[in-house]
């Protein structure tokens, strides 16, 4: 089994699994902010790496972003390394929109205390995710300090995946929606493994729907 041979029945368990941590996020989001937040993965699909510049909008769009790597904890190794990241990305105005309602105010312009609002939601999202993963896993996955910056999406774009050219082959494209308080809020998740793990998160989701 290779990342090109995802699919769309591996991709179904894969979105079940993190709507698990979809719905610990939506718990935790929901008393960080005093509002109800629920957070869903309505698809997911593998890419190609390289076709990832074709799926959005005109290079020039501003667009916010954060951005977390994630290191894989193995017992054997008596240690961590890096294995991929996780990129949340808004478009900018969704994203002041989006931290408007978490930070309750009627306007927000994207400066720090917003940037900030911004990283705790992928913090959150990304370790409620993650361990959900790691559930099914025989090693841990954990997540860096966020870090979140607007720019164009181009450059973006171009930054991050010049970043894992040659390493990464599949970028896993989620859909992400958070209704808060009946205002939903688009976004999308990417999630850029380590062949190998990703390999290794399909073969285990196979076993599972095999059991």
């Amino acid at each position: 089994m290779t990342p090109n041979k995802i699919n769309s029945g591996n991709m179904d368990a894969l979105r079940e699994v993190f709507s698990i941590g979809a719905g610990h996020a939506s718990g935790a989001l929901s008393e960080m902010t005093g509002k109800k937040i629920t957070v869903a993965f309505p698809s997911v699909k593998a890419y190609k790496i390289e076709d990832i510049t074709y799926l959005f909008g005109a290079p020039e769009t501003l667009v916010a972003t954060v951005f977390l790597n994630i290191d894989g904890v193995f017992e054997e190794k008596k240690g961590s390394m890096s294995v991929g990241n996780f990129i949340l990305m808004f478009e900018k105005d969704v994203a002041a929109n989006f931290s408007s309602l978490i930070q309750k105010k009627k306007e927000v312009e994207l400066d720090l205390m917003a940037l900030d609002s911004l990283k705790e939601t992928g913090n959150i999202l990304s370790g409620s995710c993650l361990n959900a993963i790691s559930e099914f896993l025989d090693f841990k996955l954990i997540e860096s300090l966020p870090r979140a910056k607007v720019d164009m999406l181009g450059s973006t774009l171009d930054s991050f995946l010049a970043t894992f050219a040659g390493d990464v082959d599949k970028v896993l494209l989620f859909r992400t929606s958070f209704l808060i308080e009946s205002k939903n809020i688009e976004s999308y998740l990417f999630l850029l493994f380590d062949p190998e793990v990703l390999t290794h998160i399909v073969k285990k989701i196979q076993k599972i729907q095999n059991d």
